[in-house]
């Protein structure tokens, strides 16, 4: 039998990553697999820590700490967000702020509730490939594409079928 202290760092995260779901798209990252991951030893938590990739799925609702680490510890690399319901509370809104915050990184979005007041206005979105908004009120997803000002690598669009928000699409020159 090997003992897996031996394995390479490399290796260890990406086992870290199919371990923990971790894939393209939207699926949901098993937070708890995480933590659990960074908890067993002390080589264990370092690598975890120092692999951005492992921290990139963002699901809410969530821990605002959580969100709040996975964003520091993502550093650079591109995200996916969930959000799958319209926060309750002011930290849950304040959360909901700080990953819009994040939209030049985000890359796969599905929001299952309205995000469109809360995103900032003219953000480029050189990451984003695939936007579902399929659940949010039409005007809404209206008001969240207009936020957008670039989309180079858009792919995926889902939204409410409203015939007069059609018009927030058309002025964008990337699509």
């Amino acid at each position: 039998m090997t003992d897996v202290s031996r394995l390479p760092a490399e290796l260890l995260a990406l086992i870290f990553q199919s371990c923990t779901g971790l894939r393209a798209g939207y699926n949901h990252n098993n937070v708890d697999d995480l933590i659990y991951v960074t908890h067993v030893c002390k080589q264990w938590r370092r690598i975890a820590l120092d692999t951005p990739r492992l921290w990139t799925q963002i699901t809410l609702p969530a821990n605002g700490d959580y969100i709040r680490a996975a964003i520091q510890r993502s550093r650079t690399q591109p995200l996916t967000v969930t959000v799958w319901k319209q926060p309750d509370d002011i930290d849950g809104v304040e959360t909901l702020k700080l990953i819009l915050n994040e939209f030049p990184r985000i890359q796969y979005l599905l929001a299952k509730s309205n995000i469109g007041a809360l995103l900032p206005r003219n953000v480029d979105a050189p990451h984003l490939q695939t936007i579902d908004l399929s659940s949010c009120d039409p005007e809404d997803s209206a008001l969240t594409m207009q936020a957008l000002r670039s989309v180079p690598l858009l792919r995926s669009i889902d939204i409410p079928s409203s015939p007069g928000h059609w018009h927030s699409l058309c002025r964008m020159a990337s699509l």
